[in-house]
């Protein structure tokens, strides 16, 4: 079959149509929702939480069609688009997304919103974005976007395929949110509320059962870098996990000296800015700069694991309590005030156990998500370049029920946690 190529304004019966300008207000459940940038997520569905309504006399301008696709024109996250689903309920779009109605007898909706995924128009978007003070793309150049176009039933054919993998990625993304509440239901649960020791365990102060201490900076920090002693930052503990591993950057002898040097086993805390209250053990040794405190020599009576998770689960009222107006900053005497209830230790180590078990499968399902966002990837070039065949797809198959028993494994021990 042959293909074309057409621009998003000849596909279009609508559009460029800018949003309304409109003050948003708690949703009543009567009208319909208000549908902003921040409500889209970044696989193009619409967050559950946080919906409102608009301050519009008239809606009917701004009420999406089953099959309209909206694109955020403005901000960090221009380019991301969303295709309106009726099962989503009546909506309203705002100002800063822009909406396109396409010709159903020329193009599938669902064939434009995936070729939005791809590789090609993230390219294109980078090629089109204007950086002043903010990232912008506006409607007339979103009209000019040229895509590949196959016959409507090829589309179709493509859209099923793609649909099925899309499926599973939704599942990783749902799947990704239970692993994240998995711990602090299982600490609760075991344990009761951190906050306020529900379980009325005894309780000690974290300075009562280990030392605290206050990382350093060698300053100029330039002077020091390119060394072989690991300059642990608080990036370097961003990604998801109770465990440090490893640092993008290290310091010199000299520096190191200059430093507070902790060994492998260490519990770090961020002590200041966004990141304040967050915890991880260290499987490094390395160097810790003042954005740091480290809890060290940790008494015999507790789990690192369970005072890790505790600490996690406290990082809001840290942050609460810590001074400094809109940059909070922990400081080693609040740290060493906070109180720690102190379950048995045979069921701290109970936690710990699960908790690793826990990791272990997070990790697993981690690695189960890079595949299947490789394999959508491929099969998203393949698909905008007529190579996307049924036979392909079953061969990677395997791959795809790999990721799927991932995910139940994941759900099922969701299931018994809770």
């Amino acid at each position: 079959m042959k293909w074309g190529t057409a621009n998003l304004r000849q596909l279009s019966v609508l559009g460029p149509q800018y949003g309304a300008n409109a003050g948003a207000i708690e949703w009543s459940g009567k009208r319909p929702r208000y549908i902003r940038i921040t409500d889209i997520r970044a696989d193009g569905q619409l967050l559950v939480d946080g919906a409102v309504e608009a301050d519009l006399a008239d809606e009917n301008e701004f009420k999406l069609e089953d099959g309209d696709l909206l694109f955020a024109r403005s901000g960090n996250t221009v380019g991301k688009t969303y295709r309106y689903n009726k099962i989503d309920g009546p909506s309203v779009f705002a100002g800063y997304l822009i909406r396109f109605r396409l010709n159903r007898d020329l193009v599938d909706s669902r064939y434009v919103f995936f070729y939005t995924q791809s590789a090609d128009y993230k390219q294109w978007l980078l090629r089109k974005r204007r950086v002043g003070g903010q990232p912008n793309v506006n409607g007339a150049e979103y009209a000019s976007l040229v895509l590949p176009l196959a016959p409507v039933s090829e589309q179709k054919r493509i859209v099923e395929l793609l649909e099925q993998a899309n499926s599973l990625r939704r599942q990783r993304i749902e799947a990704d949110g239970l692993a994240d509440r998995i711990l602090p239901a299982l600490f609760r649960r075991m344990f009761g509320d951190p906050l306020t020791n529900t379980k009325n365990w005894g309780v000690k102060t974290i300075g009562e059962l280990c030392e605290v201490s206050r990382g350093a900076s060698p300053r100029p920090i330039t002077d020091y870098m390119g060394g072989s002693v690991p300059w642990i930052k608080i990036g370097d503990g961003s990604s998801s996990g109770p465990y440090l591993s490893s640092t993008a950057e290290f310091v010199t002898e000299e520096g190191a000296e200059k430093s507070f040097f902790v060994p492998p086993g260490s519990l770090i805390v961020a002590n200041s800015g966004v990141s304040c209250g967050f915890a991880r053990i260290l499987k490094i040794s390395g160097c810790i700069h003042d954005g740091w405190l480290a809890l060290l020599n940790i008494c015999k009576d507790v789990e690192p694991l369970y005072l890790l998770a505790f600490i996690n689960l406290m990082t809001l009222e840290l942050r609460r309590r810590a001074p400094g107006g809109t940059q909070p900053n922990l400081n080693t005497a609040l740290m060493k005030s906070v109180k720690l209830p102190l379950p048995p230790l045979t069921l701290q180590e109970s936690f710990s156990k699960k908790f690793a078990e826990l990791f272990t499968l997070r990790t697993q399902q981690q690695d189960a998500a890079n595949s299947i966002e490789s394999l959508f990837a491929t099969m998203l070039h393949r698909a905008f370049t007529g190579e996307l065949t049924a036979k392909w797809r079953e061969a990677h198959l395997k791959e795809l029920l790999v990721e799927m028993e991932h995910q139940a494994k994941l759900l099922r021990t969701a299931a018994q946690t809770n």
